[in-house]
């Protein structure tokens, strides 16, 4: 079968509607303890542990979260798959390493236990926020419109015209950035919080961070404007899990914006939306 995965910095996400942090931490097994996922004698415990710094995807051990993703993403212990992934805009280039490392190749591995055989078969990779364009209506896609597409480490940034690509580009720094800020504001007072810590507090209400999600906004569309100077001639679809949260700081810098539809899976969805186009639908 088809399946997209969006190897995100905060979040993965797939296109069976799979979603879990971006983070695992390497142990030591207890007697026990099957909570684990286990890699040619590693064992990791998903969704523990601090997110990963590297900005390249293919940089990263991100194999972890990849066999996870599909195990959670296929009920099956035996399986092949095409996979879709999603890269930064200005990242393209990482492709050849990813295919070198999976394409065509086979995984044996333990989730929680259950040992699972995993055969990757085609791999392709699209820029982020470009795949969701072909989630939009076709009357949509005809417009003129720019498509900022919010992630952990990234801004990417997709302008068409007429259903045409003008440009597409990555401006670094996300959420995991806005978090760093917020982190040293509240660590000035003598706390001593890392960032796991700073999203459980600013989801709790502990700590109210507007002020710095709207500076940090306004900053990265200033940097994006030196790129697309007449920004206010497109409109504008926002996308990612950051748009959700960084709702309020958009529209008071942008004032009008649109969400994508399914604003967390519309990158994957489109991603498979594209891969059907091309492969087909005949080994779904």
């Amino acid at each position: 079968m088809i399946l997209a995965v969006d190897l995100g910095n905060y979040n993965i996400k797939t296109s069976e509607g799979v979603i879990f942090e971006s983070r695992y931490q390497e142990v030591e097994k207890e007697d026990f303890d099957n909570e684990l996922l286990e890699i040619e004698n590693k064992f990791y415990k998903m969704e523990y542990g601090e997110f990963e710094n590297e900005f390249n995807k293919a940089k990263k051990n991100y194999l972890p979260n990849l066999l996870y993703a599909i195990s959670k993403s296929i009920d099956e212990n035996e399986i092949e798959v095409d996979l879709v992934l999603g890269v930064p805009a200005s990242n393209l280039g990482i492709t050849s390493e990813i295919k070198n490392d999976i394409e065509d190749k086979n995984f044996k591995f333990k989730v929680f236990g259950q040992e699972k055989k995993v055969k990757i078969n085609r791999v392709a990779t699209v820029a982020e926020g470009l795949s969701s364009f072909y989630t939009l209506k076709k009357e949509e896609r005809l417009k003129d419109l720019i498509i900022l597409d919010i992630g952990g480490r990234t801004f990417n940034v997709c302008a068409f015209s007429k259903g045409k690509t003008l440009l597409k580009f990555t401006q670094p720094g996300g959420m995991l950035d806005l978090y760093s800020m917020v982190q040293e504001n509240y660590n000035k007072f003598g706390n001593n919080a890392n960032i796991e810590e700073i999203v459980r507090l600013i989801e709790n209400g502990t700590i109210n961070c507007e002020e710095e999600k709207v500076r940090f906004v306004k900053e990265q569309i200033n940097k994006i404007k030196l790129k697309i100077s007449n920004l206010n001639t497109f409109k504008i679809f926002v996308t990612g899990g950051g748009s959700l949260e960084l709702q309020q700081g958009l529209r008071t810098v942008l004032g009008e914006i649109n969400y994508i539809p399914d604003t967390i899976f519309s990158n994957v969805k489109g991603n498979k939306m594209i891969a059907e186009l091309k492969w087909g639908k005949e080994n779904e």
